[in-house]
């Protein structure tokens, strides 16, 4: 009896464990997950001329690619997977998304991953996503990843491990999110290459671009910015406040580039600890490791290692700009590295700007370079290697406890108002803004 009832007992549990393990395959195109809980194997290598080739339609559906590739939009607009409105809790793993030959029309997309609407709990994984066209006509558009619309919160959602190579004329994107209302979640050690691309005529390209408030923390991304691109941005806030950009590395190759742009009123954002490089000796307007600009207020630049030192014209850290957004006001700027063979620090329009303990290297032209109309910058125990510049109307400097003397300071056009102390000028060490602490790491 016992023995029989022991049997019984395993055979249940493996015909259990098998049940529990039983996935649908999917072996032609197009294809609707539509089983709410259900886990969705792609069993081989498939392609559709256009249209979605996947539709997800129901909550916590999980989407295993097994390695395999789908090539999508051959012959017509389309996307890899589309999320329908109102999906929670997709696991999105392992598939090999690659845009056909269709090069999107103005009104079009191609994004390999496209969700719009109310979508949260995503889970977009170890996937490797490729744009080979876009922006040839304005309004048409490519994105490896393209999140819009949300109209309700969306939290727990996260994109990590990712492979996005994006080519195209114009207006491409790594990862796009663009929502209507709050969007939390994290970027995580995705790896963006973006090449052969201009801003004419559908706009800038992007590798990591967000819009709207959250609090989403773009961290241990790996950005690379090919020599055949002209003005395009590696991570870019556009309106968007409370985020947090840490642990990043840019390498742009690319002329006229901002590695991260934060820009038209975002404010309250984190830019921490990351690593730029740019080597671009191609003529054209100067390019920026960070910029902040457009009314975008109370930024926080912490412990960035910017060197731009190989590159023709390009500045570690600029600041200002107004556009009739206003001038950025209350930026913190504390502990980086800043080296460049031209300008390393560049202010063209900032307020209460405070500079603490920063390392500011330029090897042939002006450590700092202060334009106006430009108040309340105060340096403390900041260093210089270089001269410092002002022109415009500057007002209210203060050089404290920093190696900067008269002798160091250069004057353009304008009125100039700045003064030396040797001690820190009301901002102690003890209270200058620190690292955020206790944060997930990458």
């Amino acid at each position: 009896m016992k023995k029989t009832l022991r049997i019984s007992l395993g055979l249940f549990a493996a015909l259990s464990s098998q049940q529990l393990m039983a996935r649908t395959e999917i072996s032609t195109l197009p294809f609707t997950a539509d089983q709410a809980g259900e886990t969705y194997v792609l069993a081989k290598d498939l392609s559709t001329a256009s249209g979605a080739a996947i539709t997800v339609a129901a909550d916590n559906v999980v989407i295993d690619g097994a390695g395999h590739a789908i090539r999508y939009a051959d012959t017509g607009a389309g996307n890899g997977v589309l999320i329908q409105d109102g999906t929670n809790g997709l696991e999105l793993k392992n598939l090999i998304l690659d845009q056909g030959g269709h090069d999107p029309s103005a009104g079009e997309n191609v994004f390999a991953i496209w969700g719009r609407g109310d979508i949260g709990r995503l889970n977009i994984h170890h996937n490797t996503l490729r744009i080979n066209h876009s922006g040839s006509q304005a309004g048409a558009y490519g994105a490896g990843i393209n999140l819009s619309g949300n109209r309700q919160r969306s939290w727990g959602n996260l994109i990590a491990y990712n492979t996005i190579s994006v080519r195209g004329r114009s207006g491409g994107y790594g990862i796009s999110i663009d929502p209507g209302a709050r969007w939390e979640g994290q970027l995580e050690g995705n790896r963006i290459s973006l090449a052969d691309m201009g801003r004419e005529p559908a706009g800038y390209g992007r590798a990591i671009a967000i819009s709207g408030d959250g609090h989403i923390q773009i961290h241990g991304n790996h950005i690379e910015l090919a020599d055949s691109l002209e003005q395009v941005q590696g991570i870019s806030l556009w309106g968007a406040s409370g985020h947090m950009i840490r642990d990043n590395e840019i390498i742009a190759d690319s002329a006229h580039t901002r590695a991260i742009l934060v820009d038209g009123n975002s404010d309250d954002n984190t830019v921490y600890r990351n690593r730029i490089v740019m080597r671009s000796v191609a003529p054209g307007g100067a390019s920026a490791g960070i910029r902040v600009r457009y009314g975008s207020d109370r930024t926080w630049v912490l412990e960035n290692d910017i060197d731009t030192r190989e590159a023709r014209e390009a500045f570690p850290l600029r600041i200002g700009g107004s556009d009739g957004l206003g001038i950025p006001a209350g930026t913190v700027v504390r502990g980086n590295q800043l080296r460049s063979a031209s300008r390393a620090l560049s202010v063209e329009e900032g307020a209460d700007v405070r500079f603490y303990d920063n390392l500011m290297e330029s090897s042939g032209g002006y450590a700092a370079y202060l334009a106006g109309p430009s108040h309340g910058l105060s340096f403390n125990q900041d260093r210089f290697q270089g001269s410092v510049h002002l022109v415009g109307e500057v007002s209210d400097v203060s050089f404290c406890a920093t190696n900067v003397t008269a002798g160091d300071i250069s004057e353009g056009s304008g009125s100039h108002d700045y003064r030396f102390s040797e001690g820190d000028c009301g901002y102690p060490a003890a209270t200058a803004p620190k690292a955020p602490r206790n944060l997930r790491q990458g």
